[in-house]
């Protein structure tokens, strides 16, 4: 945070929040958060998927054009927001 109370990530690893925010794409949610990014940050900011092979679940991307993008998927393959 503004005072140093937030996590700082280096992006070599996760933190696993445990089985919160279990709900499907059908299900109305909200998400909030502040993200700073360092010269060069890509990847994956938050997520919520299924492991199994449609990778069911959602995910907030950082893209190397530095765009948001977030992906909805009901299964990856055929059925999926991005």
């Amino acid at each position: 945070g503004k005072v140093g109370a937030a996590l700082q990530l280096d992006g070599q690893g996760a933190i696993n929040l445990g089985d919160v925010g279990n709900f499907d794409i059908l299900n109305r949610f909200s998400y909030s958060f502040w993200v700073k990014f360092e010269e060069g940050a890509q990847g994956t900011i938050l997520a919520r998927m299924k492991d199994d092979d449609a990778l069911s679940g959602m995910c907030f991307v950082l893209s190397p054009e530095k765009t948001l993008q977030l992906n909805f998927v009901s299964r990856w393959l055929d059925d999926a927001l991005r």
